[in-house]
């Protein structure tokens, strides 16, 4: 009766094995044999920050896809992350803000609800590329840079930006390298290339 047993056992592997070893070749095919790798798009003093995390910010802000090439409002954003970048790490020198998963769904929907039930559609954020744990991610350093901004903001003339005003005005600078596009001082213009996820 074992020795039965273990025989039926051993056929069926192989029976499972010859099914499943030609759906695993079709599916590579069928992707291609690439992986999907992200890119990297800004570096914020010695923080990597991928293609991803801005589509994701940019979304929350403005509840837009990040286009392709970029257009002169994406870039304005890019460079609003970039200093809000700067300020979550100043703003985290001296501690983590925790944020328990439930609270920052809770906020995500608050977001969600106020820009008229866009931001939390499967179908869009899946046209925009992000994930729904990166958007809560996003958001949860967005909540850390406002926290930031309100502890400080009595030190912004009123009218000014405050985010950008706090984020111009720290000492030392935060260093950053922008790999999106560079900026010119001179004309205040910037050049961009194509934004493409990058295969391996």
């Amino acid at each position: 009766m074992w020795k039965a047993l273990l025989k039926f056992q051993r056929r069926s592997k192989l029976t499972l094995w010859k099914f499943s070893a030609p759906i695993l070749i079709f599916l590579t095919i069928a992707n291609g044999g690439w992986t999907q790798v992200d890119r990297l798009a800004l570096v914020v003093g010695n923080r990597p920050v991928t293609l991803s995390e801005v589509r994701a910010w940019v979304y929350l802000q403005s509840g837009e896809c990040l286009s392709e090439p970029l257009k002169t409002a994406d870039r304005k954003q890019i460079n609003r992350m970039i200093a809000a970048e700067k300020l979550y790490q100043v703003g985290t020198q001296f501690g983590k803000f925790k944020f328990q998963p439930q609270a920052l769904r809770q906020a995500l929907r608050v977001v969600d609800s106020n820009r008229g039930f866009r931001l939390l559609d499967s179908g869009y954020l899946q046209r925009c590329h992000i994930s729904l744990p990166l958007l809560e991610e996003v958001l949860r350093r967005e909540l850390v840079v406002q926290h930031y901004i309100r502890s400080r903001s009595g030190s912004v003339k009123p009218g000014a930006d405050t985010l950008t005003v706090l984020a111009s005005g720290l000492k030392p600078d935060v260093l950053v390298v922008n790999l999106l596009f560079q900026e010119n001082p001179a004309k205040n213009t910037s050049d961009s290339g194509p934004l493409q996820s990058e295969k391996h």
